[in-house]
């Protein structure tokens, strides 16, 4: 039922209620029984180690894993060290991580307080 689209009486028509005296206690109950408690379901929220691995499903980071890969690729079979570029990359990338983390961490506080 579309609800924003009525009126207020036509809203407590419909529901059986009345604007000053409201449910009974017996009305109550029963649409309790049948409905449930009027509450947001709440989930767990991720643990900090799966938020972590999480930062890691974003496309740029992947093509960033990738391109710290053919460096180190390229280097080991031109039989160069350079090892330094694709050091660099993953550690960016991680830094990335852990900011994400922590942003994500303080938002999910930020949302249950």
């Amino acid at each position: 039922m579309e609800w924003h689209n009525k009126t207020r009486a036509q809203t407590l028509n419909a529901l059986k209620s009345d604007a000053k005296a409201g449910l009974s206690s017996d009305d109550a109950a029963k649409r309790q029984t049948q409905y449930g408690q009027n509450r947001l379901q709440t989930q767990k929220p991720p643990g900090i180690f799966r938020r972590f691995l999480a930062q890691f499903a974003d496309f740029m980071i992947l093509i960033l894993l990738a391109a710290a890969a053919v460096s180190f690729i390229t280097a080991r079979i031109q039989g160069e060290d350079g090892l330094t570029d694709a050091l660099v990359i993953l550690g960016i990338v991680v830094l990335n991580a852990v900011i994400g983390t922590v942003q994500e961490t303080r938002a999910q506080k930020s949302l249950d307080a």
